[in-house]
């Protein structure tokens, strides 16, 4: 049975506790959780090992039965230092994640598959994957320049994170995504999105982050992608929702799993016209 997980950019406003929750509630089988800002704007969330909400989120997840699938979002910048990132190794691995999750935003590609590299022998260390997603609006922005990143790992724990909104705003064609090794495939993050892209860097980034749509909602190739995906590959929900804030956090997760469901089940009427 395919896991599906409830990731925090869904709705940043919520706590790790309230994630697991609304999770739980929903029917999703995990979460993603965000224990760091990585923008202007974020909460940051005190979830070190013995601190109160870290006690609460493994009591939550231990009753729930809800699995911690990965962490948001790690990004390389000319100035990382993957060492700088082990209080947040340690503490995704307290919690029981399974990934991080990395993008780029260093342009000198030496540098960055270096701290790349790196990283994944720290995280190894921690039992811990590294999930690596290529995005329009980073320094990485081709599956063909992912795997580059990824390939030049030698530990064997790190891996391409695959999102539908960026796999159509990236042109990435279903030959690429045909021809990637499925030994590196282990999450797919689905939405839907209209097919036109929105123009310059500021409005693709508003769209990535508060303007996608359910599944099913757009023109994406969804279903079309979806059977390319390795038979064990997890599906991380990643729609925020944002006219719905004033709702509860598990209504808006019911609101998301009732959606992933429509579109499972009805999927190849979805199959869009673009990417």
């Amino acid at each position: 049975m395919t896991t599906v997980s409830l990731p925090h950019l869904a709705m940043l406003e919520a706590s790790p506790p309230e994630m697991i929750r609304a999770a739980a509630s929903a029917g999703f089988d995990a979460v993603g959780l965000r224990i760091r800002p990585t923008m202007a704007g974020e909460v940051p969330h005190p979830l070190r090992p013995g601190s109160r909400m870290h006690k609460e989120c493994l009591a939550l997840l231990s009753e729930t039965g809800v699995k911690l699938l990965d962490i948001e979002a790690f990004w390389l910048r000319p100035e990382t230092d993957p060492r700088d990132l082990l209080a947040d190794m340690e503490t995704a691995a307290a919690l029981g994640a399974e990934s991080l999750q990395f993008a780029c935003a260093d342009p000198d590609s030496a540098r960055a598959k270096s701290n790349l590299a790196h990283a994944a022998e720290l995280a190894q260390g921690f039992g811990l994957r590294i999930e690596f997603e290529y995005m329009a609006v980073s320094a990485i922005a081709s599956l063909r320049a992912a795997l580059e990143m990824v390939t030049g790992c030698r530990t064997g724990n790190v891996g391409i994170m695959l999102d539908m909104l960026h796999i159509a705003r990236c042109a990435t064609t279903l030959d690429e995504l045909r021809s990637a090794p499925p030994r590196l495939i282990n999450i797919f993050q689905i939405c839907d999105a209209p097919a036109a892209a929105p123009e310059g860097f500021d409005a693709a980034m508003q769209e990535a982050r508060f303007g996608r749509l359910l599944p099913g909602e757009g023109a994406l190739r969804l279903f079309d992608v979806t059977l390319l995906l390795p038979a064990k590959t997890k599906i991380s929900v990643e729609v925020p929702l944002a006219a719905s804030r004033g709702l509860p956090a598990s209504e808006r997760a019911n609101i998301l799993m009732q959606a992933y469901r429509r579109y499972r089940n009805g999927g190849a009427k979805h199959t869009g016209s673009n990417s």
